[in-house]
């Protein structure tokens, strides 16, 4: 597949397995440089990548600092789940008419 991706950047949060592992596959196969952001650490993964890359192993529930700099990001990719051991039951009376 041909995306003319070389030498764009992106940041991929949710990059250590599942999706965000597989975006970021392809988007370094495709020549984009990557900023890896997952709570597991990256290293093994990240220098399997073919293009350049940034990984961070940071807990985004916490972040409360920016990212450090990786050129202009042109994408975004948000691929990580947080667990809430919480009742995600529906109820009528806590939706709103547009």
């Amino acid at each position: 597949m041909e995306l003319n991706l070389t030498g764009k950047v992106a940041i991929i949060k949710g990059a250590s397995r599942g999706i965000g592992k597989s975006i970021a596959q392809t988007l370094s196969a495709e020549g984009m440089n990557l900023t890896l952001i997952a709570r597991s650490p990256l290293d093994e993964f990240s220098a399997s990548l073919p293009t350049e890359n940034l990984p961070l192993s940071i807990d985004m529930r916490h972040a409360d600092k920016g990212l450090p700099e990786f050129g202009s990001s042109t994408s975004a990719w948000q691929s990580q789940g947080i667990f809430a051991p919480q009742s995600f039951m529906y109820r009528r009376s806590n939706v709103r008419a547009s």
